[in-house]
């Protein structure tokens, strides 16, 4: 996963003790392994095995997000102390939207009106999968699919994908870079970079902002740096 320029990460039950610097974010089987190191004067003191509540913040105070971890490893070193941090395969989702470097305000279809979306690698004929929309923005996607697909897709970076938004006939298209990938619950959450400059369809940009603008006050909204 790619994170922010700085993450930090603090225990909210242990009164004292110094926040951390999130060192890496790793999706596994299991979960999301969070590995993160405190200064050893004012660490937390954790017993492997231990349920403790993270709270994960970026630097630039552009999201926070808290989620139940449990410490599957410690190690003491001169000056610092390291935990490992096992969350659940749910948090991912969560963790996206912290992670994703979008600063554009993001809205989350209504239920009753999705948004329809295909994922095509560039140069093959025929959609590879239809995917669930999480969240639109002028900067970006989130997208939800099938976690047996990650296999196939896990060489590409760069997708192209067609968004059919609610009461249009026209799919509208867009280039997209990969800039994220979450393990979640049956799904993989893609964090989208939507790509701009010479080439791309305006229109699709223009519908794009007019569906946003239209449905505004349904949106989940929260700063996010630009994409």
């Amino acid at each position: 996963m790619t994170l922010p320029e700085e993450l930090s990460v603090s225990i909210p039950r242990e009164h004292g003790a110094e926040a951390g610097r999130v060192e890496a974010v790793v999706s596994l089987a299991e979960g999301v392994r969070v590995e993160a190191c405190f200064p050893a004067e004012g660490a937390p003191l954790l017993a492997v095995g231990r349920a403790v509540e993270l709270e994960l913040a970026r630097r630039d105070s552009l999201g926070v997000a808290r989620a139940l971890g449990k410490v599957i490893h410690r190690r003491d070193a001169a000056g610092v102390r390291a935990y490992h941090f096992l969350l659940g395969e749910r948090t991912g989702e969560a963790l996206a939207d912290l992670l994703d470097p979008r600063r554009s305000p993001r809205l989350r279809p209504r239920p009753d009106e999705p948004v329809e979306a295909t994922v095509r690698v560039p140069g093959d004929a025929e959609p590879l999968v239809t995917a669930r929309v999480r969240d639109v923005s002028l900067g970006g996607l989130g997208l939800e699919v099938p976690w047996e697909l990650e296999a196939r897709l896990a060489e590409h970076t760069i997708l192209e994908i067609g968004l059919r938004l609610p009461g249009e006939a026209r799919v509208q298209r867009f280039k997209a870079s990969v800039r994220g990938r979450f393990l979640g619950a049956g799904s993989v959450a893609y964090g989208l970079e939507l790509a701009r400059g010479a080439g791309v369809d305006r229109a699709a940009f223009d519908a794009l902002a007019a569906y946003i603008a239209g449905h505004e006050p349904a949106a989940a909204r929260g700063p996010r740096r630009s994409a």
